[in-house]
């Protein structure tokens, strides 16, 4: 992860001679601090206003900039790289008119790869956060995607949703939650879906509930759906079998059930 304290605003001053689009051979790109200063110093000037600690992360589409930073608590005297206290915020920089618009704040906030949607230039960058601390955190999987037509960063909503539970630590005994995701094709479009499983289990009783949803992008929007019960298995399996880089949870206990009865029906099966 790119860093950059903010007491390096000596940067700030620093004068651009190149036009951006010159600086760039790809649609999108992450900046090397030590390599793109003079990038990043009119990054770091748009978020003159803003208050954080650090600058995390600068990506780049154009002029068109994705900035994530983080602050540090006042009372906070760990002066590191990370702490659990830090709180994370994104924003939306444009580097011609010199503005940021904030799209997302969390806490201990982590990339995680990239995915194409939908057909778009520029992929949606990953990552997880948590959604507090000192308390009992959900994780979650969000996205920044780049509006082509607006020309400026978004945060991915799904449908009324703007991230993707993957983990939480808010069960009390006897219950558990089992969970499991992926990013990858999992309806065969050729394009990239989020499948999410949650099993919550009463260890006692042994009643257990169950979440399946499919987040995808059809017709132009974001879609989330529960698959019916005649598909449910198949998405579950295809979470279960899942190789991708943005996935987890496939060595849980649900997935080892679904990959265990997937077995021995592929057994059973006459010729």
């Amino acid at each position: 992860m790119r860093y950059l304290a903010n007491w390096a605003g000596a940067l700030v001053v620093l004068a651009l001679a190149l036009p951006v689009a010159q600086c760039q051979e790809k649609p999108f790109q992450w900046l090397d601090f030590k390599r793109d200063t003079d990038l990043l110093a009119k990054v770091m000037s748009a978020l003159r206003e803003t208050e954080y600690t650090h600058v995390r992360e600068v990506g780049l589409v154009g002029n068109h900039a994705l900035a994530v930073t983080s602050t540090r608590p006042k009372d906070v005297t760990d002066f590191g790289f990370y702490t659990d206290l830090d709180r994370y915020q994104a924003f939306a920089v444009d580097l011609e008119n010199g503005k940021a618009r904030q799209i997302w704040s969390g806490y201990d906030f982590e990339m995680a790869g990239e995915a194409n949607f939908e057909t778009s230039a520029v992929p949606d960058m990953l990552f997880r956060y948590k959604n507090c601390v000192e308390c009992e955190p959900g994780t979650y999987l969000a996205s920044f995607a780049f509006d082509s037509e607006r020309t400026t960063w978004t945060l991915r909503r799904w449908d009324k949703e703007d991230a993707v539970l993957i983990d939480a630590a808010l069960y009390e005994e006897p219950w558990q939650g089992e969970f499991a995701y992926a990013v990858t094709d999992l309806d065969g479009d050729g394009f990239d879906d989020i499948g999410a499983w949650i099993v919550e289990r009463n260890t006692k009783t042994g009643i257990s509930e169950e979440h399946l949803r499919l987040y995808t992008f059809k017709d132009g929007r974001e879609l989330v759906t529960t698959p019916t019960l005649a598909n449910a298995l198949e998405l579950k399996r295809k979470i279960c079998a899942a190789t991708s880089v943005v996935s987890g949870g496939q060595d849980g206990k649900a997935c080892v059930g679904v990959t265990r009865s997937s077995r021995t029906k592929s057994k059973t099966v006459k010729p």
